[in-house]
């Protein structure tokens, strides 16, 4: 199983992920384009951040990249909400509420 890393030097958690993983693997972007069974241009979107994978297709680059699952489902995720408060000015506290409601449901 691949290890994943992240680096801050990317946009995107996942996007940290193909850039990583797709050359140990030997990947072009055509080629994972095709396994995920999306256009290439798709995958050179996500790449650069313009784009996310939906959920759907996270399982499917898990395997097809010898990757934990529900780690890159996590990271998946850490996109999703990342865009979703990232111009907020009080998404800090806002998360942290998130992450005390998260905590009382359990």
């Amino acid at each position: 199983m691949a290890q994943l890393y992240f680096s801050t030097y990317f946009c995107c958690p996942v996007v940290a992920q193909l850039t990583i993983l797709l050359p140990a693997y030997h990947l072009l972007l055509r080629q994972l384009a095709t396994k995920l069974d999306v256009d290439t241009s798709i995958i050179s979107k996500v790449e650069r951040g313009d784009r996310q994978l939906k959920k759907e297709q996270i399982p499917l680059l898990a395997e097809i990249l010898q990757a934990d699952k529900v780690e890159l489902e996590t990271l998946w995720l850490v996109d999703q909400v990342f865009d979703l408060v990232k111009d907020q000015p009080n998404a800090d506290e806002a998360l942290k509420s998130v992450t005390k409601k998260i905590n009382r449901t359990k």
